[in-house]
Formats: C-alpha cells, sequence, structure tokens
C-alpha cells in the first residue's frame, strides 16, 4: 500500500515487476484530488457549493466501482460536469483513468496527404492500483494508514529523529516483544480488539453494502456514485 509517488511506483516496477501487487492509498487518492481542486482555484465554490462537494466526490467514489466498470463512470461524470468544474475533470481523467492523446510525427513523401495521428498515453496512476472495491467488499484496509501509525509510534517512543543504533535496536526489541505476544494471543483463540470508531464502521458498511448492490446488478453506475458521493463527502 502506497502514496502516489510516481518514482517509488517506478522503482518497485523496475526492481520487482509481477512479483508484487501495488495498491494506493485511497487516502491520498482524494487529497490529491482536494491539492487540485486548490490549485485550479476551485476550493472557495467547492466549500460554499453542496453540489458540487457532491459531485467531488463521485469523482473519488469512481474507486469503489468495479473495476471494469471504472470507465463508464468516468464518462457519466464527464458528461455530467457542473459549470466550471471541467479543469479538475480533464485532470483526473488524464491522470487517473483514460489517460491522455498525443500527436505522432512522422515523415511523409511529398504526394502523401498529411493526416494526423494520434498515440494514447496511458494514465499516470491507472485504476488497477487505486481501485478499492474488491478491498471493500472483503473488509480490507483502504489506506496505508497502519504503516504512517506505525512510523508515528516509533517517532514518538524514540524521542527524535536521529537515534542511536543502540536506542533503535532497543525501540525495536520492544515493538518486537509486544507483537510476539500479540502473536500468541492470536494462536489461543484471542485476537487483539480492534478499535474502530462507530462512524467509520457504519461507514464501511454502507460502503460495503453499495458495492456489492453494484456487482450483482442491483444499483446502476450513475445510482452506485450518487451514493457512493453522499457517503464519503468531504467535510470542510
Amino acid at each position: 500500500m502506497l502514496d502516489f509517488e510516481q518514482a517509488t511506483l517506478q522503482a518497485i516496477t523496475a526492481i520487482l515487476g509481477s512479483e508484487v501487487t501495488i495498491r494506493c492509498c485511497f487516502y491520498h487518492l482524494t487529497q490529491s484530488s482536494w491539492r487540485k481542486i486548490q490549485e485550479l482555484g476551485l476550493a472557495t465554490v467547492y466549500k460554499e457549493n453542496e453540489d458540487i462537494k457532491l459531485f467531488c466526490a463521485m469523482v473519488d467514489s469512481l474507486a469503489f466501482l468495479p473495476l471494469e466498470d471504472v470507465s463508464a463512470g468516468m464518462n457519466y461524470l464527464k458528461h455530467n460536469t457542473p459549470e466550471g468544474m471541467e479543469p479538475f475533470v480533464t485532470y483526473f481523467d488524464q491522470t487517473y483513468v483514460t489517460g491522455t492523446y498525443r500527436r505522432v510525427q512522422r515523415q511523409q513523401d511529398d504526394n502523401e496527404i498529411p493526416r494526423v495521428q494520434l498515440r494514447l498515453i496511458p494514465p499516470r496512476f491507472p485504476p488497477e492500483i487505486w481501485n478499492v472495491h474488491e478491498a471493500t467488499i472483503r473488509d480490507e484496509s483502504r489506506t496505508n494508514n497502519l504503516c504512517e501509525g506505525w512510523n508515528n509510534r516509533y517517532s514518538r517512543l524514540v524521542g527524535h529523529s536521529h537515534p542511536t543504533i543502540w536506542r533503535a535496536i532497543q525501540w525495536i526489541q520492544a515493538d518486537h516483544a509486544v507483537v510476539a505476544t500479540q502473536l500468541v494471543l492470536e494462536s489461543r483463540g484471542e485476537p487483539p480488539k480492534k478499535r474502530q470508531k462507530r462512524v467509520y464502521k457504519n461507514l464501511q458498511t454502507r460502503m460495503k453494502n453499495l458495492c456489492q448492490d453494484r456487482r450483482d446488478g442491483r444499483k446502476s453506475v450513475e445510482e452506485f456514485l450518487h451514493g457512493a458521493g453522499h457517503n464519503i463527502r468531504w467535510k470542510s
């Protein structure tokens, strides 16, 4: 589970190739969308217009569609874009869904009729790496918050950014002891209790129901995007 860092993705792909499955964090997808909205000068209209806020949430809801429905969902959003939001939709489509078309230069004979040739450049971050439909149905994590939480806990316990090697080893040994204890308890049928706020538990239930409804054909792509958008709408 990674952030949307192009260099990291390229390095992992180059070194490990098909030996690893790359997944990107849904939370960082929404943050990328929000940064682009701010960059385009649309933050004010987003905060003041509930319809715009819902539409932006529907764009991020593409991540919850079955992978084969993402293109159809993007087409629906492109044909129902609120006035002024076209640059944002174009950015999302080119970066995360369809990609971009570029002119291809080629030599022509003197008597040949000029023709324009276009080549499709794949998106920088294709849907395969940020789609969370199956993860939602299987109750798997959609973010890398666990990793970031561990990093934060490490920083707090060690106490500073550049500890000595002995201090680092001491903390790692202490953390290993905690994990070993948890594994023993789990082997005895006593798994650790996962603390989850009720609001997030209810959200997961609703999103899972929506994903199952779309997978089983009980909701159209349009109905799904509206339902999911209402659930994941950003709070600003």
